[in-house]
């Protein structure tokens, strides 16, 4: 009865659908025209995860030739080594309306584990490769479990209805355990041996030797000894001093003949000389006449 249910409801939907498409002209692009047709897949197949990490999970439909008109599937899980990262919108996309399942309830598989449902429809019916829904899993277990990740179908027709019996492809989530990141080796430079630079040459001044000017010789004359006279003829009649000696002498002026022979001789001369030094008191004192 349930099965008979949910049919109609797609087969009604369906046709309001067409109707609506064929006022507005709604087309459907295929994402991929190469793929298998009518299956649903896992994808990835099998998916790594670190503990506590977070891993996205797609749903993903390889259309019927005919198109896909109604989907609605389950997707299982162990919630104790996988849970739902964001229970309230447990999945993203487009195309379907995703719902968190409690275990028993609403066609999830037997057991104690809860499951999304994962349901939507197109008029015209979809083409190709389509990821129906995005659900993304925090790895709550240790390192080294897995969980499955199952899809059950409820439903999966071509626009007018008809099941088309889909071939499935399950996923597996792995937690790995944590690796230590290798540390990339850090270069460290080499210093640029800086080059020591040639020390500049400094040309020492020649010195210039500076002639030391020879002096000059300036020669004295010599004096020259000028021989006194030889007293000859006195032509001249000299003056008598008078000094304050006592006897005072008395040169006769005017007479040069101190020895009275009445010749200018060297003998007046020296008489004269005499009586001048005060060899003598009195000299040409000749007798007049």
């Amino acid at each position: 009865m349930r099965t008979i249910s949910i049919r109609r409801w797609a087969i009604g939907g369906l046709a309001l659908a067409v109707l609506v498409g064929s006022v507005i002209g709604f087309a459907v692009v295929p994402e991929s025209a190469n793929a298998a047709a009518n299956s649903l897949r896992v994808s990835p197949a099998s998916a790594p995860v670190q503990p506590g990490g977070n891993v996205t999970l797609g749903i993903v439909a390889e259309a019927p030739a005919a198109g896909l008109g109604a989907w609605d599937l389950r997707v299982s899980f162990d919630d104790s080594i996988i849970q739902l990262t964001n229970p309230g919108t447990p999945c993203t996309g487009a195309l379907s309306t995703c719902n968190l399942l409690l275990p028993g309830v609403s066609g999830c598989p037997a057991g104690s584990d809860p499951c999304v449902g994962v349901n939507g429809f197109n008029a015209n019916g979809l083409l190709g490769t389509q990821t129906l829904a995005s659900i993304q899993f925090t790895a709550i277990g240790a390192a080294g479990q897995s969980s499955n990740v199952d899809i059950t179908v409820k439903d999966f027709t071509d626009p007018p209805g008809d099941p088309t019996n889909p071939g499935i492809t399950n996923g597996l989530v792995t937690i790995q355990a944590t690796t230590a990141p290798t540390p990339t080796p850090t270069l460290t430079p080499t210093p640029t041996a800086t080059p020591t630079p040639s020390p500049t040459s400094t040309k020492t001044p020649t010195a210039t030797s500076s002639k030391t000017p020879t002096p000059t010789v300036t020669l004295t004359p010599t004096p020259t000894v000028t021989p006194s006279p030889t007293v000859g003829a006195i032509t001249t009649t000299p003056t008598a001093t008078t000094t304050t000696q006592s006897p005072t002498a008395t040169l006769d002026p005017g007479e040069g003949d101190m020895n009275c022979d009445g010749f200018l001789t060297p003998a007046d001369a020296i008489a004269i000389l005499q009586f001048l030094t005060g060899i003598i008191s009195q000299v040409g004192n000749c007798p007049s006449g």
